[in-house]
């Protein structure tokens, strides 16, 4: 029985672990309604319980459901003077930090109440319980975490998270002829951040262009020339010091040149990123038309000069 495919907010899927005889595991939890309260001793129990799935591979716990030999063997009611706010409150007061993504269900008709607490595995391990102490699940058991085992919960979780964050210096810079624009020169400063709770060594950005817009002679671009691909020009930007938590870096600034003649290729061309690092790959594609600007506005092909802009106008 795979209980993530059930929704429990109807009679069928209890009836279902009761065929069954769904038992008691490390990620599975009864507790009948004669042992439910708003007791301080509940409020641990409970409290250590759901921190010890959190911490160790998530689970549901059921609550208003008996059990026989440690499988599911009857529903039953909990008593109405049980708040489910009550509950809500004291996991949230009780473990720190609070678990993302947990479910808490009930479910009542007129001769069942049943509470569904749905935990997922956290990325925020280790959680620590009321009494500033760790848990975890093991087996049907809720135990004491080692210090160790905490260390490697915090080195197991803490994991950096790069991701680009934006282009600056996105203001064209023109050079005039005939009192009207020759062309609009472009150096746009691409950054990244690493939002994670690690420090990041490997990581490398990828920027692949329009080949008509990039000028050959810009050494400081030039230098990173990866390939060819199409019309596309790309050039990669390895790391070349640790990106630490939080903080943003300039990873390169590209040099763009825009005139009549490839005004077309910046009208319908995009930049596009990709950004590689220890946990994987994130793409980003920018349209160069919106990105890019002049005195605050688009540009338009009206702008420049020169029989290019006529030859383009024709054809």
């Amino acid at each position: 029985m795979i209980l993530s495919n059930f929704s429990f907010n109807n009679i069928s899927d209890f009836n279902k672990l009761i065929e069954l005889k769904a038992e008691r595991a490390i990620n599975i939890e009864f507790i009948d309604s004669s042992k439910i309260s708003s007791s301080k001793n509940f409020e641990q129990k409970i409290t250590r319980l759901v921190g010890s799935m959190a911490n160790t591979i998530g689970g549901i716990v059921f609550l208003g459901i008996k059990t026989k030999r440690k499988k599911a063997s009857e529903l039953e009611c909990i008593g109405g003077n049980f708040s489910l706010e009550w509950l809500k409150f004291i996991l949230e007061k009780n473990i720190l930090p609070n678990i993302e993504n947990i479910n808490i269900i009930e479910f009542s008709d007129e001769t069942h109440r049943i509470i569904t607490i749905k935990i997922p595995r956290s990325q925020k391990a280790p959680h620590m319980a009321d009494d500033n102490k760790y848990y975890s699940r093991n087996n049907t058991n809720t135990i004491l975490l080692q210090e160790h085992e905490i260390r490697n919960l915090y080195t197991k979780n803490s994991k950096p998270e790069l991701e680009f964050i934006g282009v600056t210096n996105t203001n064209g810079a023109p050079t005039n002829k005939l009192g009207q624009i020759d062309f609009i020169t472009f150096f746009p400063k691409f950054l990244i951040k690493n939002s994670g709770e690690q420090v990041e060594d490997i990581y490398k950005l990828e920027i692949g262009l329009p080949a008509s817009l990039h000028d050959v002679n810009y050494i400081a671009m030039q230098n990173y020339f990866t390939r060819y691909d199409d019309d596309m020009i790309i050039f990669s930007f390895t790391g070349k010091s640790p990106l630490f938590q939080n903080e943003i870096y300039t990873i390169a600034e590209a040099k763009l040149i825009v005139n009549a003649n490839n005004f077309n290729d910046f009208e319908n061309g995009i930049i596009e990123i990709k950004l590689f690092y220890s946990k994987g790959v994130k793409i980003t594609q920018l349209n160069l038309m919106s990105t890019l600007i002049y005195n605050k506005q688009q540009l338009h092909i009206e702008q420049f000069t020169g029989q290019d802009k006529q030859f383009i106008t024709n054809n």
